[in-house]
C-alpha cells in the first residue's frame, strides 16, 4: 500500500508546474488588470483616472452630450478597488454657445437656447417644487397660450436698460413672442425686428422723424449719443413716459400699424395678439383667463385694454397693454395695407401711435372695449388702495401694470410664478387686486426703508408737517393719528431739524426715491385688508355677459 502513495506524490510534484502554467494562462487578463489598476496614479476626485475620468470628466460633458462608454477598455470587476454599486456623480450640461447658424433665430418664436439648462443624473434629487428656475410654472398654463402671440415694443434708446430683464423672466413664459424696435438686431440672444421696415421708402429717406432710424441703419446703436438714451440723465423722463424731443419718442408713433401688419404676416392664424411695452408687466395666467372667457375670437372683433380719449379719438393706452382678437387683427391689417399712404399721413399729423391705431380700428369697424382696471397703466407702487378708485377695484381682476423698473419686473415675475404654483395653474383663479395687496404689497412693507417714498403731499389722504428732525419723529406723528397707515420723511440738506414729514391714510407701496425715508404701520395695513370685501364668487371678466349685466345694475 505504501508504494502507490509514494508514486502519487511524485506524480503531483512533477505535474504542479504544468497546472500553475495553465491557471496563469487562463486568468492572465484579470491579473494584468489588477496590476494595471494598482500602478495607475489615482485621480484627485476618487477612482483611478485612467478608467473613470474619461467617462465623467468635466471636459467631456461641456459639449452637452454624455460620452460614448463603448469606447472604454474592458476591465473585469475588482470589488476591493472599485465599488460599482456607487452612483456616478451628476453630469452638468453647460450652456451651448450659439453657432453661426444660430445668430438669427426664427422670429416666429422666442429662441429657447438663450437660457442655461442643467441635466441631472437619476441619482440627483429633483429640484424643490417651490420654484424650479429652469422650468418656471408659467410653462404649464392653458393651451390657449399656444394660440396667443405676445408682442413686445421697444426702441433703440431704451432697449439696453429695459429689455434684458425680460430675457430671464417674462419671455421664458410665452410660446410665441415677437420683439419690435426701430432697429433690427440680435440682442441678448433675442431677434429684434425693425417695426419701421415697411414704412414707405420716401418717408424713411427724408422725414425728420426718421433721422435716428437712418443713423441706426448706418451705424447701429453705436450711433446713439448718451443724451438720447432713455432713463435718468437722458432725454426721457425718469418715470419712462418719454420726451417729445427724444428722437426715439418721435419714431415710436410710426411703429404701431406697421407692427400689427408684420405680426399678422408672421402669425396669421393665432386667436389672440397681446401688445406690451418693455416697462409693462403682464400677469400671463390672468391674461389667458380673461381671453378664454371671451367668445369666438376668430369671428368676434375684440380690441380691449385701458380705454383712453384724446378729443374724440377713443383708443386703448399702449403702455397698459392691449389685446386684439384674430377677427379684429385681420380687419385692421387688411384695411391698413390697402390704405397705407393715407395712414402714414394720419400718423405724421398725430403725436400718439396708440391713438392712430384707435382711429384705424374705428375705420375697420372695430370698437374699443374698455377693460380698466383689469388692464391699466399705473405702476404697482403708485396705486392708492385706500382712495375710492382703489377700493372700487379691490375685487376686480388684474392683468397689467405699467412704468415698472427692471427690479420690479423681476419681482412681479417671481411673485406670479409662486401664484401659479399656489393655484396649480387653475385658469379660473385669475388674480384680483386684493391678491396683489395681500400677497405682494404687504410682505414688502416695514417700519423703516431707506431711499424710499411711499407718499407725497399730493397723495390722497396725505398731510405734510415741517420742522421734523428724523424718521422716528415722523413715525410718532403717524402713530398718534389713528387713521395714518404710512409716512415719508424728507430731510432738508444742511438743516437737520427742518425736515418734512408726510403722513397718509391711504395704503400705497411707493417706489425708490433717493434721500427720502419711509415706513408703514404694518398692523394698520393688515387691518385695512381685513376691512375690505372678501371677494367671494366668480371673477367678472370685462367683455363677458355677466360683466355687462353687472355694469347695467350699477
Amino acid at each position: 500500500m505504501l508504494a502507490p502513495t509514494r508514486y502519487r506524490a511524485s506524480f503531483l510534484l512533477l505535474a504542479f508546474p504544468f497546472i500553475f502554467f495553465i491557471l496563469f494562462y487562463t486568468h492572465r487578463e484579470s491579473l494584468l488588470s489588477v496590476q494595471e489598476l494598482l500602478h495607475t496614479k489615482p485621480s484627485p476626485n476618487g477612482p483611478p483616472a485612467a478608467h473613470i475620468d474619461s467617462a465623467f470628466s468635466h471636459e467631456s460633458t461641456l459639449e452637452g452630450t454624455r460620452p460614448d462608454h463603448s469606447s472604454l477598455p474592458v476591465v473585469n470587476p475588482v470589488p476591493i478597488l472599485f465599488d460599482e454599486s456607487r452612483a456616478p456623480p451628476p453630469i452638468y450640461t453647460a450652456p451651448v454657445a450659439p453657432s453661426a447658424s444660430d445668430s438669427s433665430p426664427d422670429p416666429h418664436t422666442q429662441p429657447s437656447n438663450s437660457l442655461p439648462h442643467t441635466t441631472l443624473s437619476p441619482s440627483t434629487p429633483s429640484p424643490s417644487p417651490a420654484f424650479d428656475s429652469t422650468s418656471p410654472p408659467c410653462l404649464a398654463l392653458s393651451p390657449l397660450a399656444q394660440d396667443t402671440v405676445i408682442i413686445l415694443k421697444t426702441g433703440s434708446t431704451e432697449i439696453a436698460s429695459k429689455f434684458p430683464i425680460h430675457t430671464t423672466t417674462t419671455l421664458r413664459c410665452y410660446p410665441h413672442s415677437l420683439i419690435f424696435s426701430d432697429h433690427a438686431e440680435n440682442f441678448h440672444n433675442a431677434t429684434i425686428l425693425d417695426a419701421l421696415a415697411s414704412v414707405s421708402p420716401a418717408i424713411q429717406a427724408t422725414h425728420p422723424d426718421f433721422h435716428l432710424w437712418r443713423r441706426l441703419k448706418q451705424n447701429g446703436r453705436e450711433a446713439l449719443d448718451g443724451s438720447e438714451l432713455a432713463g435718468p440723465g437722458g432725454m426721457a423722463d425718469p418715470n419712462g413716459t418719454g420726451h417729445a424731443s427724444n428722437p426715439g419718442w418721435k419714431l415710436d408713433k410710426w411703429k404701431f400699424l406697421p407692427m400689427l401688419a408684420a405680426t399678422y404676416t408672421l402669425h396669421p392664424s393665432k386667436k389672440w395678439y397681446i401688445f406690451l411695452e418693455t416697462d409693462t408687466y403682464l400677469f400671463f395666467q390672468s391674461a389667458l383667463s380673461h381671453l378664454s372667457s371671451l367668445p369666438n375670437p376668430s369671428k368676434e372683433k375684440f380690441y380691449m385694454g385701458a380705454d383712453t380719449l384724446i378729443g374724440d379719438t377713443h383708443f386703448t393706452h399702449g403702455g397698459s397693454g392691449f389685446a386684439i382678437s384674430h377677427a379684429a387683427m385681420s380687419a385692421v391689417v387688411e384695411m391698413y395695407r390697402s390704405e397705407q399712404a393715407h395712414w402714414e399721413l394720419v400718423t405724421d399729423n398725430h403725436w400718439a401711435g396708440d391713438a392712430v391705431l384707435g382711429l384705424a380700428m374705428a375705420k375697420a369697424g372695430v370698437s374699443v372695449m374698455g377693460a380698466a382696471p383689469t388692464w391699466q397703466g399705473r405702476g404697482i407702487g403708485d396705486v392708492e388702495f385706500g382712495e375710492e378708485e382703489g377700493k372700487g377695484r379691490w375685487c376686480a381682476p388684474t392683468v397689467s401694470f405699467h412704468h415698472l423698473s427692471a427690479d420690479e419686473v423681476r419681482e412681479m415675475w417671481e411673485f406670479e410664478q409662486k401664484w401659479i404654483l399656489s393655484t396649480k395653474g387653475d385658469m379660473g383663479r385669475g388674480m384680483r387686486w386684493r391678491d396683489v395687496y395681500q400677497e405682494y404689497v404687504l410682505p414688502r412693507v416695514s417700519d423703516r426703508r431707506q431711499g424710499w417714498e411711499n407718499t407725497s403731499p399730493s397723495s390722497p389722504g396725505s398731510q405734510e408737517t415741517t420742522g421734523i428732525q428724523d424718521l422716528a419723529a415722523c413715525a410718532r406723528l403717524c402713530e398718534q393719528d389713528g387713521s395714518c397707515v404710512q409716512y415719508t420723511f424728507i430731510p432738508t440738506e444742511g438743516r437737520p431739524i427742518e425736515g418734512r414729514c408726510v403722513t397718509s391714510t391711504s395704503p400705497r407701496l411707493g417706489s425708490a426715491k433717493e434721500g427720502s425715508q419711509a415706513g408703514w404701520m404694518k398692523s394698520r395695513m393688515e387691518a385695512f385688508a381685513g376691512s375690505m370685501p372678501r371677494c367671494e364668487g366668480e371673477i367678472l371678466w370685462p367683455g363677458t355677459q355677466k360683466w355687462r349685466e353687472a355694469l347695467m345694475m350699477k
